[in-house]
């Protein structure tokens, strides 16, 4: 888990790359926290609030190539960003 201070830099940033640096931060803890949960091959999840990448890859990983994993953010910008995100991916 990453200190308060380098938690208050990553979340007082808007950009796209921080919000990716952000995701990257927490992902060992999504993982884990997705582990207890019935997220398996071929399940549908989805991403609310994702940003630019939120835990897009993580999800992605679990339900795997016939699985599917929507994010969803209101803000277009970020949307944006995480289907950028995506698609490199």
């Amino acid at each position: 888990m990453p200190s308060d201070k380098a938690r208050d830099y990553l979340l007082a940033s808007g950009t796209d790359e921080m919000q990716r640096q952000q995701a990257k931060v927490w992902e060992p803890a999504a993982s884990e926290f997705f582990a207890t949960l019935n997220v398996s091959a071929g399940s549908r999840a989805l991403d609310l609030g994702c940003g630019a990448m939120g835990v897009l890859g993580p999800l992605s990983r679990l339900v795997g190539e016939y699985g599917t994993v929507v994010g969803l953010d209101n803000d277009a910008v970020q949307l944006a960003a995480a289907r950028s995100f995506v698609e490199e991916a």
